[in-house]
């Protein structure tokens, strides 16, 4: 235990000094433990909010021994901790009929004897409102047996009694279905409504109804089953693995709370790893908030070996050797570094506890217990206590380097730059440059070595703060006094100047990295959006047999009174519609642009929402709302007019079509998918255009003459609502109004490209960046002016006006930022371009044109240069200021003995 006799009286001498010298202890451990607060509290709640397998089998099973579910195969394979599983390749599954009653005698035989079973059926029901009918989930379960507590909470009222007697959710209470309202299902059969009721397994604003079995009239086709078995005996694997063989899947607790060992399980767990991008990006992550942690406790560090570089010169005049030295200096890294350890830790459980219930009441599913896991904890405590420790390695080897007669003869002694710092720094920052453009040259994979060569570049960077910083008194000669002070004395201290420097530079770089990534892929997604109609209107749609359009238009004349309604005509394929199997079979229309000589058929890509994927006439392309040239919708309104189908293609001024096709196609009967047969062909003029976006709005619009030749009738295949703003409540109001007169009934607002994601992120980098820098820049400057006292003792005594001290204050603190930011804006621009190659490709939209017309690039760059210069410029200025109007304008009076 050698080493420990070596490092008690250094850490004792850490332990005093750290007493001695408060405020810029609190410093330290404000820098450490915050981080380590934060992690652990998110670390907490994450951990509290996911549910394990085990966690979760009060609400999965209520207080049975099982959940069994029938896959209608003859054999499957299931994971041992889940309800997932998997059939051979030759086996044929049938789908369940939950009116079947021969699993439920098949599952008796095979459970242990005296076993006891309850039906559970989950689905979807219709209920009819005061505005027509609204989709509901719904459960059919025996509430009053004992295996189902811990499934649901009742939140107000009592369990069914009898048949006609139901429970639901908050949601649907609040639209009137409180306890003792009858609740009208979509068949017209009445429930009565009982109390209110939170299935733990939904979300919390789900419209759910819950009832005795045969209560609800659920859609069959959308029905699930399964049953909660008690048992006399634990339920085993090999259990388990029994009924798996005769096509039943078994969720049993014994198996869930021991599970078997890896080797007796044929279909292992097929949870999905982390993928390299995602842990290149959280090395990124801890990399640069472990840098930024020590850039920022640098400093203080610093200040703290020029307070004890009398006593540390004195060490080594004594015999001490360098070692010794570095120690001591250390000793103040771990025991700073340990207590903001575990203040960090206690405080961010702290932090967890009491945000749990606030975050459990905004979220949509129930938290697990409350769970610290002691594994993150102490992982992040090291990380704690490592940033202190690396903080203070360089402090340790300037003192250990230091000048031991010039300390003792009362001169501040100077320490230089190892040469390899700086070559280092070039080589890593090249390297970074290097990775930058190998990854973004990457079509895939890229961001993983952009992550890589941005730590790189960062790391360069740091290292060669310090040559940078140094350079800084020769470009002071032409300022007033209080910046030339400033700016020299922040070049002669560059062991406290650096890290303050490097820490605002890292903070910057990372921030205008993020934010050109997040500003280019928003511009991307900006110009490759589709409009789906009219901006602000809404389009009514329904793909049922026979629609009735008129009910529909009523409908919403009595939502919205002041809207306008026009009808769109089309004509909706056979493939598109809900036919009876025993229906003829259906046909329908396709247009093809024919280009070239040869007649090849090149319709681009398409997605209607208009109810049809041909169009007929000139009111509805002019209803379409297409954000077109004048020229172009001038032309296609002329060709409409003169006989001609207007097609729209990808490029198609280069194309120069002049004819499409007019295919009349026959379906398979039925509806069962396979491909069109074509009845007859003919051949129309057409002019071509290219709609904004990356989908063409239709095949084709095509005069009403050409359908009638084809045989057809043109018919109504949407409304469009505009003329008001739609609000999103007057869009629910809607919905439910249209699917009570058909439940096939939709409808869509086009509100246009909205991201207010990608303005959050910018804002939330900004803050962050902005609370960084000023963090940094004040400590540094609080520091320096703390280390500076003997100098302003001399102004003060030769005569300097008070404020001198808020203008060399000023002048510090904008030194460091602009400088910080300066660089750290340089290379942030490296890594931020580079990603944005492999994060905005777009070469699947060649061809594609933007709202103004003008073709898509295959790659988006957007720099965001008000966030740029804010933090740039404008940041920097703002410290300065806060610093000048804070700091005492009273220069210091002390004596001076040499």
């Amino acid at each position: 235990m050698r080493w420990l006799a070596r490092w008690r009286p250094a850490l004792r001498i850490a332990r005093r000094d750290a007493w001695q010298h408060k405020g810029r202890s609190a410093v330290v451990l404000v820098m450490v433990a915050l981080p380590v607060l934060g992690v652990v509290s998110l670390d907490t709640l994450f951990r509290t909010s996911d549910v394990s397998a085990a966690e979760g089998l009060d609400r999965t099973l209520g207080t049975a021994d099982a959940q069994v579910q029938f896959s209608g195969a003859r054999a499957i394979q299931q994971e041992p901790t889940s309800i997932n599983y998997s059939t051979a390749a030759d086996e044929e599954v049938a789908p369940d009929n939950p009116a079947d009653p021969e699993p439920p005698r098949a599952l008796a035989g095979l459970l242990p004897p005296k076993s006891r079973m309850t039906t559970v059926l989950r689905g979807s029901t219709d209920i009819k409102t005061d505005l027509g009918r609204a989709f509901a989930d719904a459960i059919e379960i025996d509430l009053a047996d004992p295996m189902t507590r811990g499934l649901y909470r009742l939140e107000g009222g009592r369990l069914p009694r009898a048949a006609d007697e139901v429970l639901v959710s908050r949601r649907v209470a609040a639209r009137g279905y409180h306890a003792g309202a009858t609740l009208v299902l979509a068949d017209g059969s009445a429930r009565r409504v009982v109390g209110q009721v939170r299935w733990v397994d939904l979300s919390s604003d789900t419209r759910l109804v819950v009832g005795p079995a045969g209560s609800l009239r659920m859609r069959a086709n959308e029905t699930l089953r399964w049953w909660l078995v008690d048992t006399p005996q634990a339920l085993t694997w090999s259990q388990v693995k029994e009924l798996n063989g005769h096509g039943f899947a078994a969720l049993s607790r014994t198996v869930v709370l021991d599970p078997p060992p890896a080797s007796e399980v044929e279909h292992p767990s097929s949870g999905g790893g982390t993928d390299s991008a995602t842990l290149a990006v959280i090395g990124m992550v801890v990399a640069m908030a472990l840098l930024e942690v020590v850039l920022l406790a640098g400093p203080a560090f610093a200040v703290g070996v020029r307070r004890q570089q009398r006593s540390l010169a004195l060490l080594a005049a004594t015999g001490g050797r360098p070692r010794d030295v570095r120690r001591v200096v250390l000793g103040g890294g771990v025991v700073l570094g340990g207590v903001a350890s575990v203040i960090g830790v206690a405080g961010g459980i702290a932090v967890a506890f009491a945000v749990r219930p606030l975050l459990q009441g905004s979220s949509t599913s129930l938290f697990g217990p409350f769970e610290v896991s002691v594994r993150d904890v102490a992982v992040v405590a090291g990380c704690g206590l490592l940033s202190a420790v690396l903080a203070a390695l360089a402090p340790s080897f300037a003192a250990a380097r230091q000048d031991v007669v010039a300390v003792l003869a009362g001169r501040r002694g100077q320490t230089r730059t190892p040469v390899w710092s700086p070559v280092l720094g070039v080589v890593l920052l090249g390297a970074g440059i290097g990775g930058s453009v190998l990854g973004g040259g990457r079509p895939s994979g890229g961001e993983t070595y952009i992550a890589g060569a941005a730590i790189s570049a960062v790391l360069g960077m740091v290292l060669l703060i310090p040559l940078a910083v140094a350079q800084l008194g020769r470009l002071a000669r032409a300022l007033p006094l209080t910046a030339r002070f400033a700016v020299r004395d922040a070049a002669r201290h560059r062991s406290r100047t650096a890290p303050a420097v490097a820490a605002v530079a890292a903070t910057v770089a990372g921030v205008v990295a993020l934010g050109i990534g997040g500003a280019s892929d928003a511009a991307q997604n900006r110009a490759t959006y589709t409009p789906h109609g009219p901006v602000g209107a809404a389009i009514v749609t329904d793909y049922g047999q026979s629609p009735d359009w008129s009910a529909f238009e009523a409908t919403v004349r009595r939502q919205l009174p002041a809207a306008q309604i026009t009808p769109l005509l089309g004509i909706v394929n056979g493939l598109d519609l809900q036919v009876a199997e025993d229906a003829p079979p259906p046909e329908g229309l396709e247009v093809q642009p024919v280009v070239g000589d040869k007649g090849n058929g090149l319709a681009g890509s398409f997605s209607t929402s208009f109810g049809a994927n041909v169009l007929v006439g000139a009111d509805t392309f002019r209803s379409m709302g297409l954000q077109l040239p004048n020229v172009d919708r001038e032309r296609a309104l002329t060709a409409l007019r003169q006989g001609k189908a207007v097609v729209f293609a990808q490029q198609a001024d280069a194309l120069r079509i002049t004819r499409a096709r007019i295919l009349r196609q026959r379906y398979p009967a039925g509806n069962s998918g396979g491909n069109a047969t074509t009845v007859q062909t003919w051949t129309v003029p057409a002019v071509a255009v290219t709609a904004p976006g990356t989908d063409q709005p239709a095949q084709a619009v095509v005069p009403a003459a050409a359908v009638r030749q084809a045989g057809f009738a043109p018919t109504t295949t949407a409304l469009l609502v505009d003329g008001i703003d739609i609000s999103t409540a007057d869009e629910d109001a809607l919905t439910e109004a249209l699917t009570g007169v058909a439940d096939t009934a939709g409808i869509r607002v086009e509100r246009g490209f909205r991201d207010d994601s990608s303005v959050i992120v910018l804002l939330l980098l900004g803050c962050v960046g902005g609370v960084l820098v000023l963090g940094g820049t004040l400590t540094a400057t609080s520091l320096a002016l703390s280390d500076a006292r003997p100098d302003f003792a001399t102004m003060g005594a030769v005569g300097a006006a008070p404020r001198t001290r808020r203008a060399v204050a000023a002048a510090y603190a904008a030194t460091i930022g602009l400088v910080g930011a300066a660089l750290g804006a340089a290379v942030g621009f490296i890594p931020g371009i580079a990603v944005t190659y492999p994060l905005t490709s777009a070469t699947w939209a060649e061809g594609a044109v933007d709202a103004a017309g003008a073709p898509i690039a295959d790659h988006f760059l957007d720099i965001p240069w008000l966030l740029v210069v804010g933090l740039v410029v404008g940041l920097p200025l703002l410290t300065a200021a806060v610093v000048g109007v804070t700091t005492r304008s009273r220069l210091p009076m002390v004596s001076r003995l040499s």
